[in-house]
Parts: C-alpha cells; structure tokens; sequence
C-alpha cells in the first residue's frame, strides 16, 4: 500500500500536466548589459532560474518558440553596491596576501539580492534574452531581435546614455 501512494501522486501530478496546452520550447542564450556609471557592479543574475556571472552571461534558458500573452518572467540579480571597497572606504589588498580572503567575506556579506516578476516581453522573432541593468535597480529583458537592434544599433554618443534613452529609462531614483 505504501508503495501505491507515491504511484498515484505521480499519476495524478501528470494528469494534470497533460491537460495544460503543448508549448514549444527553445534554448536561448542570455546576455547581461549594465547601463549604470559605474557605483555598483551586478555579480550575478538569473532570468527564470538559469543563472550566470558577470562577464560570462547566462547560457541558457528556455523560452517558448511563440510569445505567450499573458506569462512572465522572474529576473533574480546580486549586486555590490561598491566595487574595490569595503565599509569605511577599506579598499581591496591583493588577491595573494593574507588579508584578501578576510577583506572578501566582509565585502560579499554586503552584496544585495534582487527580485523582479515581470510580464514576458512581446517577441516575434529571438536572438536571445538581453537584460539590461539600469541605474536604481531597474532590470528590463529585452527579447525581440528587432527590438535589440534598435537599442544597440548605431550608437552615437555615450553607450549608457544613449541606451537609457532608448529604453525610455528616466534618470530620477526614487529614495
């Protein structure tokens, strides 16, 4: 009989599975764009649970061959709120002395965790997912090849100005 119990979970949970409609799924790379001057470093980020590290980008994640109406999607990030320094402005000793390792754990243990749901951006045709981190914890995904393009594309002038302003990003934080 206990035997059955753990059967009948499962072949309920896949009942129900089943009769949700079929969705077509493709691997999608994922790159990460920081926009901000330079008072915060992004250490990490994730985009629906597949995670990557500064510089390295995030590969991959899964993305429905279709844009779905009405999904979502959850952009998880770490931040350091100031590179190359500790509290009290304690700068970073070299990566080869012994003060390093001590330095570094008291400087990861400020880092900051961030959190965002947001509506799965519309896209006829991917080339991948591009997170952009904007000044004042602002994430936006940006998903249509068209649509990179035209932020990307062509700029003239100062890189994260000129895409701040093409994403539509206003510079007021608020507090």
């Amino acid at each position: 009989m206990l035997k059955i119990i753990p059967l009948l979970g499962f072949l309920i949970c896949l009942s129900a599975c089943s009769s949700t409609p079929d969705i077509e799924y493709v691997g999608a790379p994922v790159s990460i764009v920081d926009t901000h001057e330079a008072y915060y470093t992004i250490v990490s980020a994730s985009f629906n649970g597949s995670g990557g590290y500064r510089g390295t980008g995030i590969c991959c994640t899964l993305l429905p061959r279709h844009w779905v109406p009405g999904s979502t999607a959850t952009i998880e990030w770490v931040k350091d709120p100031s590179p190359k320094y500790n509290p009290g402005r304690i700068p970073m000793p070299s990566s080869d002395s012994k003060e390093w390792k001590q330095w570094y754990e008291i400087h990861a243990a400020n880092y900051t965790k961030h959190s965002v749901t947001i509506p799965m951006p519309e896209y006829k045709k991917s080339a991948g997912v591009i997170l952009f981190f904007l000044p004042c914890d602002e994430v936006r995904a940006v998903i249509d090849s068209k649509e990179q393009g035209r932020i990307l594309g062509n700029v003239d002038g100062p890189f994260n100005q000129v895409v701040q302003e093409r994403l539509g990003f206003k510079k007021e934080c608020k507090e």
